[in-house]
């Protein structure tokens, strides 16, 4: 076997360390038949050791067809979510301003009617948003007031309604008599749901007279508030 075939059967790549005599010989026949010699973290000709064009993945594409394909993916997202956010429905929130309203007509009906009434009213979520305490009302009308004014705004239909679903009417046993057992429900009169274009917004619920009375309170504030329901 000559020495040019025995050099051809050498590998592409030969690693050598500094200062070692036949390290130097190989890198310089290496030199001679166009293979690359690599020093540790370094390469001698770059030309040779760049190899050949690398080929492209059929299956994954170009990184310039992977950029326009994440691209895209990215796009349809977007426009997925705009879509979502658009079929979100919107619905009309009870402000501050409104309660205040109306609070301040059922104290008026409370001041004519010599009552001492407890006012209290709750958003969509059954938080309570307003609450007065009328002077020299009764204090465990304070609590009252706000159970009514979110047993209202947790179920669309008065206080009163509820208490003819526990209790019945005339006679008559409630179709729900459990209902009076749910905690923080209040079934007897005195809270009105608050509604708006057809929307539930939040409870109203006053308490210091009869049921009547209180729900006579809660009806006035909801009749001042009325034009901005709408």
């Amino acid at each position: 076997m000559s020495h040019r075939k025995a050099v051809a059967a050498r590998p592409a790549f030969v690693f050598a360390g500094s200062g070692d005599i036949t390290a130097r010989r190989a890198r310089a026949v290496a030199a001679r038949h166009g293979h690359c010699t690599v020093r540790v973290g370094r390469c001698r000709n770059a030309r040779a050791c760049d190899g050949p064009p690398q080929e492209t993945n059929p299956n994954t594409g170009s990184p310039m067809k992977i950029r326009i394909t994440t691209l895209a993916v990215l796009t349809s997202g977007l426009l997925l979510c705009g879509a979502s956010g658009q079929a979100l429905e919107k619905a009309p929130v009870l402000s501050l301003d409104a309660a205040q309203k109306a609070a301040a007509a059922c104290r008026t009906l409370a001041v004519q009617k010599n009552w001492r009434m407890a006012i209290a009213i709750a958003d969509a979520g059954a938080n309570t948003i307003l609450f007065e305490r009328m002077d020299r009302s009764f204090l465990g009308s304070s609590d009252i007031a706000v159970r009514k004014a979110k047993t209202s705004a947790n179920f669309p239909f008065p206080t009163g309604t509820a208490a003819e679903l526990s209790h019945g009417k005339d006679g008559r046993p409630g179709v729900v008599p459990g209902f009076a057992w749910t905690p923080g429900v209040v079934t007897y009169g005195g809270g009105l749901p608050i509604m708006a274009g057809g929307a539930h917004i939040g409870g109203i619920g006053a308490s210091g007279g009869s049921p009547e009375e209180d729900e006579q309170c809660a009806k006035a504030g909801l009749d001042a508030i009325r034009d901005l329901l709408k």
